[in-house]
This record gives C-alpha cells, sequence and structure tokens, in this order.
C-alpha cells in the first residue's frame, strides 16, 4: 500500500511538471497580458470599417497575435482610431476620403515626429506617452467638409447647401452622400470660373512645376474637386487626386500617366455594317465608353459611330461590379479603344465619380469586398473627368454604397 502512494505521489509531481511548461499554457506564445491591458481594439481606417496601416495580414506578419472572440486575432502593434491615415485625416481637417478599390498604395506625404520635450502640463503625471506630431513633407491641398486648408494653413472654406439646414452643421456633414452639396461659392470665381482667391493661394505656395496631392471629402462635389484640380494647374502645379483605398492606406485615385489622352485615343472613321446593336451586346463598332454620374446613380453608353445611335445596357445588380464587366467586354472588342469618359452633374460627390472610376480603371472592381484583389488586371489606361450639368435619364440605376 505504501508503494502505491508513492507512485500514485510521483505520477501527480510529473503532471505538475508537465503543466509548468509553456505549450501546456493554452497556447503562451511569449505574450503575457499585463494588468489592465486593452485586449481587444478596432483596427482604424476610419467609419468604412477599413483595415489599419498596411492591413490587419501585414501587421500580424509583422508582430504577435492576441486572440479575440470567435478565433479571430488581432495585431499587437494595431494603431488606435485616429493613428491610421484615413482616420487621422477625418479628425484633423474633417476630411472623410472617399474608399477604392485600388490596391496600388502611396508612400504617406507626411512623417510622423515625436517632439523631444513635452509641452508644460499642471500636474502632468510622468512617463506620459509624447503626442506624435504629423510633419508634412509633400505639397497637399486639402478639400475637407468645410474648409479648405494646406497641411499647415486654412486657406478658405467650402459653401454647404442642403433642403434641410442641419444637414451643414458638423453633425449633419457627417450623412452619407448626396444629402447635400459642398462647392465653392461662385460670386467668388474668377474669369475663368475659378476661385479666385484658391488660384492665387496656389499660387503663393510656390508650387510650381511640383507634384501636389489633392485630397477631397467623399461629399464634395465633383465641380468642386475638379475647380480646386485646375486652380493647381494655373498655378503650374501638378495636382495627383488621392483617395483612400480598402485596406486603410492612401492612392491615387489613377497612377500618374505619361502619356496626354489624345494620343490614346481611337476614332474609327467608318462603321462596320452587320452589328448586333442589342442592348446585352457591345458592338463591334464601338468607338467610345461613357459613365455618366449623378447623386441618384450611373447610367453606361456605348458609343458607335454616326448617324448609328449609342447603345445603353442595364447596369444590374452592384453597378460598379455590373460597370466593370462591361468595361471589359469593350475592351475585348475594341482593344485600340484604351480612353473611357466620366461626365458627372456639377452636383454629384466625389465618392460616386471615384468608384465609376473603379469600375473603368482594372478589374480590382469586381473582388468580393473585403476580400484581396487576386485578379489585377488593366483596363482603361486613361479615364477623363467632365462635368455635365444636366438631368439625369428617366430610367437609371442606382448606386450600390461601398
Amino acid at each position: 500500500m505504501a508503494a502505491f502512494r508513492r507512485q500514485v505521489q510521483w505520477t501527480l509531481a510529473a503532471l505538475a511538471w508537465l503543466c509548468a511548461l509553456p505549450s501546456c499554457r493554452g497556447g503562451d506564445t511569449g505574450q503575457q497580458t499585463q494588468p489592465g491591458a486593452q485586449t481587444q481594439q478596432g483596427s482604424g481606417g476610419g467609419p468604412s470599417g477599413g483595415l489599419g496601416n498596411g492591413g490587419q495580414a501585414a501587421q500580424g506578419a509583422a508582430g504577435g497575435a492576441l486572440a479575440l472572440p470567435h478565433g479571430a486575432t488581432r495585431s499587437a502593434s494595431d494603431k488606435a482610431f485616429g493613428d491610421d491615415p484615413v482616420s487621422w485625416l477625418d479628425l484633423k481637417y474633417q476630411l472623410e476620403l472617399p474608399r477604392s478599390t485600388q490596391t496600388q498604395a502611396i508612400t504617406l506625404p507626411w512623417q510622423e515626429v515625436t517632439p523631444t520635450a513635452m509641452p508644460a502640463v499642471p500636474n502632468n503625471p510622468k512617463g506620459v506617452a509624447k503626442a506624435v506630431v504629423h510633419r508634412w513633407i509633400e505639397p497637399v491641398l486639402l478639400l475637407g467638409r468645410s474648409e479648405v486648408a494646406t497641411g499647415e494653413q486654412v486657406l478658405g472654406k467650402l459653401r454647404c447647401q442642403a433642403e434641410q439646414k442641419d444637414l451643414c452643421s458638423d453633425a449633419g456633414l457627417r450623412a452619407p452622400t448626396g444629402r447635400q452639396r459642398l462647392d465653392f461659392d461662385p460670386a467668388q470665381a474668377d474669369a475663368n470660373g475659378l476661385p479666385g482667391w484658391l488660384v492665387k493661394a496656389a499660387g503663393d505656395q510656390g508650387w510650381r512645376g511640383k507634384p501636389v496631392l489633392l485630397f477631397a471629402d467623399r461629399r464634395v462635389a465633383i465641380q468642386a474637386v475638379l475647380q480646386a484640380q485646375s486652380a493647381l494647374l494655373a498655378a503650374g502645379a501638378e495636382p495627383r487626386l488621392v483617395t483612400a483605398t480598402l485596406y486603410g492606406t492612401l492612392g491615387y485615385v489613377l497612377p500618374p500617366q505619361p502619356q496626354p489622352p489624345t494620343l490614346l485615343a481611337f476614332e474609327p472613321t467608318t462603321a462596320v455594317a452587320d452589328v448586333d446593336a442589342a442592348p446585352d451586346r457591345v458592338p463591334r463598332d464601338l468607338i467610345g465608353v461613357v459613365v455618366e454620374v449623378y447623386t441618384t446613380g450611373m447610367h453606361l453608353t456605348l458609343k458607335r459611330p454616326a448617324p448609328h445611335p449609342a447603345t445603353t445596357p442595364e447596369l444590374l445588380g452592384d453597378v460598379v461590379q455590373a460597370l466593370n464587366i462591361w468595361a471589359e467586354r469593350a475592351r475585348t472588342t475594341a482593344p485600340q479603344l484604351k480612353v473611357a469618359t466620366v461626365r458627372a452633374a456639377a452636383e454629384a460627390p466625389w465618392e460616386e465619380v471615384v468608384r465609376a472610376i473603379d469600375g473603368l480603371r482594372d478589374t480590382c472592381a469586381r473582388a468580393a469586398k473585403g476580400t484581396p484583389c487576386h485578379d489585377n488586371r488593366s483596363l482603361f489606361a486613361w479615364v477623363t473627368l467632365d462635368v455635365l450639368p444636366v438631368a439625369p435619364p428617366a430610367a437609371i440605376k442606382p448606386a450600390t454604397p461601398m
């Protein structure tokens, strides 16, 4: 009996020793949970729920992962809301960028700098983290929901018009696109129809011959975005339209092009006699792809040589994915056609125009939302933007929100 008791004691001691090993502690990967530590946190990326800088997959590869409910994981290096590029712009400049299916991220135009000395704050406890300062390193023009600014200076304001006055308040300006019109006051326009104060301010910045990144809130009217672009061109600058990607980084709406669109145009002089002009077909004598954007949706036109009428396919289901399918079919039918046109009503929100460009630029607009683009093929090398201040057609496909 004594021998049996000793055997039981040895067995229990061995089990206790084994459970003291890291492999027996239920997935201890070397990260210790400190008292009071935060174990679950959003990944930033703005109200649309995008990932933080670089995305969760990239962050997780660089640092350890923390367990979350339902088997999800979060990187230990994820930034809090307001620290990622997209939400920081929103908090700092009241500028919420549109989300694009663009996959090519650009280098951030600012540096995050930690001051060497903390400002004097009464009763400031020791060990408080120093505030990070964003230092702009590239010229930028920012069109927020109310103010127009460079990185460090407010240049002027945008006008807000809405049927209900409260839609122009700070809270109302957080509403979805199309509820109000944000643009420049036409009373301040110069002889060229541009806001004179912005043309002068752009010239005073010394931007001649330099690329300037143009940011615009997703609710700003396309007319205001193009007027700001023209103001930069009048000052001799080289504007670059910037958007947010679905991964919370920054990207160009369209990459800078080496050739003007006139060198890429395609205009056959003769029509094909036996063309099937059915609405569900791309005509073989296709000479142009035009997408009209309104506050209520989009309209696609496939142009044919005169005097033949254009065809107007219906965009079924998700409007951007449907547009993307038609764009690929058009490029397959007329591979020489490398230019597409987006004509938007003056009050159309910038977000809707970006989505139309997404549908024409490459095949990533067809990827399921929230999934990586594994089939990135370029469609139209150039997309021209025009303002078309006309009433929308009677039948139009409403745009599906991203």
